[in-house]
């Protein structure tokens, strides 16, 4: 039905206005674009210096288990 900022009868805590949902929506925006931009950032440095695969993430995990567990 209607966005839940504009109720018709919102309780105190629930009164947002209408500059809020705005500064809201371009906070949104400006973290999913920042977001976008480290995701690609880290994709360009897989490419360009390589990457670590599961494998061997999963082999290094357990041997710091290993070697922080038995302490």
């Amino acid at each position: 039905m209607g966005c839940a900022i504009f109720e018709r009868n919102p309780t105190l805590d629930q009164k947002v206005t209408m500059q809020d949902a705005i500064t809201e929506t371009d906070e949104n925006i400006q973290y999913h674009l920042y977001v976008i931009a480290k995701i690609e950032h880290s994709l360009g440095r897989v490419e360009t210096e390589g990457g670590v695969s599961h494998e061997d993430v999963e082999n290094r995990f357990e041997k710091w288990l290993s070697n922080n567990l038995s302490n």
